[in-house]
């Protein structure tokens, strides 16, 4: 969905996972993901009150969130400490 000085919001619905998982990114180049930021962020539960930055600790120390880019997919992959 664009967005004010070319923001683009990406917007996934819930999703449970333990190891790692891949979100897609429609319409996004090589091209444009070098010349732009990306930030993530992340609700442990729809009843949370919290976000989460990705990559990050997750709630409660419990769990630790990178991200990165392979073939147009954002992969988050999260491993337990």
């Amino acid at each position: 969905m664009p967005g004010n000085a070319n923001v683009v919001l990406y917007n996934f619905g819930e999703k449970t996972f333990t190891s790692s998982t891949s979100y897609p990114l429609a319409g996004i180049t090589t091209g444009y993901l070098d010349s732009c930021i990306v930030y993530a962020y992340y609700k442990v539960s729809a009843g949370s009150s919290y976000w989460y930055p990705v990559p990050g600790i997750g709630a409660g120390n419990a769990y630790e969130v990178r991200s990165y880019f392979f073939k147009f997919n954002l992969f988050c992959k999260v491993s337990h400490r």
